[in-house]
């Protein structure tokens, strides 16, 4: 979901790839929708009944780096009383989707390499190669074309994954797009919770003003987290906004400076309640195990407290 020249320029590209063979690399920071963007390629695979395998590079073992991604036959080592297939073999006919490329340790950028390099494999401890039939989609938060540079990953295996790289910028570089996510994650909350918020003006512009660095991901979990801290609130002005996003910091009680200590209290109360929702993502069975209570007395407290 975007409006943004450039991120529309990467959906194309990436639209114009799904029925080729090409090896595509995403590139971005952390939350800016790199798998959302990969799968795509899931979606087109799906619908013409051919496997998407999705590997998450940062829990290969070191060790087994091999087995995994190749498999292996029975007796190829202590303890492999069975035959199994690999990644790559379950990926046959269709996409494997390595995310966290740059995670990869050396001994098994090495090992990847061999397989790009002549397009076969081979399982442990079997004698007669396979050859790979499977289109590889990446991902990496990491920059890796620096990290060629700097030497800790390999250049040629960054050639051949990447042979076409697309890179989505940072939602702090497509602020044109916070308004736009926002009023469907605020559409999709509605539908689910049965009640409705809206941002006013100045609320709306602060939200956009904000630097996002956990990007688009950050931004849901935000306003999720708002939504649920509203209460009966249906609008919310900037004011409103302060103590959910910065709880703790004192506005809670500044804004309120008549009410007495029962109201301090309650406040103080609000400020905790928050805080551990904002911290758990707006999960109140997670933020209730924090406080040390139950997710039906945490509920009681949300409706004290608004």
């Amino acid at each position: 979901m975007t409006q943004h020249p450039r991120a529309l320029e990467v959906v194309r590209k990436a639209s114009e790839l799904l029925s080729t063979p090409a090896r595509v690399l995403i590139q971005g920071e952390t939350g800016v929708g790199k798998n959302l963007l990969a799968y795509m390629f899931r979606t087109f695979e799906i619908e013409r009944g051919r496997p998407f395998v999705e590997v998450n590079c940062t829990s290969l073992p070191g060790d087994l780096v091999e087995s995994e991604l190749f498999g292996y036959v029975r007796g190829a080592f202590t303890g492999a009383a069975i035959t199994k297939r690999g990644i790559f073999e379950d990926a046959d006919g269709g996409t494997i989707f390595l995310n966290e490329i740059g995670e990869l340790s050396e001994r098994t950028q090495v090992k990847l390499l061999q397989v790009l390099d002549d397009g076969t494999y081979r399982r442990l401890g079997e004698v007669r190669s396979r050859q790979l039939n499977v289109r590889i989609i990446s991902a990496t938060n990491k920059d890796l074309d620096a990290a060629v540079k700097a030497g800790w990953f390999r250049a040629d295996l960054f050639y051949r994954l990447g042979q076409v790289v697309l890179s989505l910028p940072p939602l702090r570089e497509r602020r044109e797009d916070i308004p736009l996510l926002i009023r469907n994650y605020l559409d999709e909350l509605s539908a689910r919770e049965g009640r409705q918020v809206v941002f006013s003006e100045d609320a709306m512009d602060y939200l956009v003003s904000l630097p996002w660095l956990g990007n688009v991901r950050e931004l849901k979990h935000k306003i999720e987290s708002i939504f649920l801290c509203a209460g009966r609130q249906e609008l919310l002005d900037r004011g409103a906004l302060m103590p959910i996003l910065h709880p703790g910091s004192g506005t809670v009680l500044e804004t309120y400076p008549s009410r007495g200590l029962r109201g301090k209290v309650d406040m103080l109360k609000r400020e905790e309640v928050l805080a551990a929702l904002s911290r758990n993502g707006g999960n109140r069975s997670r933020a209730a195990i924090e406080l040390g209570i139950t997710r039906r007395h945490l509920i009681r407290l949300l409706k004290q407290i608004y």
